[in-house]
């Protein structure tokens, strides 16, 4: 009977190893959109910011901010206000570890100058949708 017990956990230990799950981005980006309150952002226009995550769980997203809503639209756009290219894994680390207080602005700065974070477009965009949701709480 151990035997069988064992052969049991390092069949699943194997699968779990080629498997290599990773955190949907699409989970986190949701999330993301939720915590955005439109009415507390001084928007002249809507904006869009597309998430371009590569590796496993990444994808193209998204993030339509308006005056009065937030969603998350997959696939291309018409118009985008910028860009953020990274890896799918990289980018969960970096959100779930800014909800938990365990990164600031200075490792978003990092990502960039290491160039794991790299974007194209007016960065102000994200200060203008993230940088008041942090301040108004």
């Amino acid at each position: 009977m151990p035997e069988v017990l064992g052969a049991v956990i390092l069949g699943v230990v194997l699968v779990l190893v080629v498997w290599d799950p990773v955190f949907p981005s699409s989970w986190i980006l949701r999330r993301m959109a939720d915590s955005v309150d439109p009415e507390r952002l001084s928007l002249d226009r809507p904006v869009v910011l597309r998430f371009e995550l590569s590796g496993k769980g990444g994808g193209i997203y998204n993030l339509l901010v308006d005056r009065d809503k937030v969603e998350v639209a997959t696939g291309m756009t018409d118009h985008v206000d910028l860009i953020l290219y990274m890896e799918a894994e990289d980018f969960n680390n970096l959100i779930l570890s800014l909800a938990g207080g365990r990164a600031d602005e200075y490792t978003f700065r990092g990502l960039i100058i290491s160039k794991t974070l790299t974007f194209s477009g007016d960065l102000a965009v994200f200060q203008k949708v993230f940088g008041q949701q942090r301040s108004a709480t």
